[in-house]
């Protein structure tokens, strides 16, 4: 009797369906999904991905390409479009409270970007702030961590 209900119970537990979420697959996916996306703009549903042309470094000028893409329609790989709000970017030490020279924004074609004149005047933890603005106000805005 014993054996029948082991092997019974054996039969059973093959043939069912997980019903949760795998934390492993989960975490795999919202790193895919935080990896197409680096930055974020969840108000006005945009997605934007830094390419590094020179850098990051210090004390030496570094540059790159900044790609946004509407995430409904669109991805990492394009197409690409321009955001209707005015576009600025912020080099800022949050440890040290200041940030650096302003950058310089050219744009290259409907949504991408190349930022120049990026100077991480020390090493440590720097935040490059992505903000997206009518006039004086700011819509929204994203932020990429990096440590020099």
């Amino acid at each position: 009797m014993r054996f029948l209900f082991i092997l019974l119970f054996i039969a059973l537990s093959a043939c069912a369906r997980k019903n949760y979420v795998d934390p492993k697959e989960l975490a795999q996916n919202n790193q895919q999904q935080s990896a197409d996306c680096a930055l974020e703009f969840t108000k006005v549903d945009l997605c934007a991905s830094i390419s590094w042309t020179q850098g990051p470094q210090t004390p030496q000028q570094s540059e790159f390409i900044l790609h946004i893409w509407n995430k409904k329609n669109a991805n990492v790989n394009g197409p690409y479009q321009d955001p209707t709000q005015n576009l600025s970017v912020v080099l800022w030490m949050p440890s040290m409270g200041h940030g650096s020279a302003p950058v310089k924004i050219e744009k290259l074609q409907d949504g991408v970007f190349r930022v120049s004149n990026v100077y991480f005047i020390m090493a440590g933890d720097w935040e490059i702030r992505v903000f997206l603005k009518d006039s004086a106000s700011t819509v929204d805005q994203a932020t990429e961590k990096l440590v020099l």
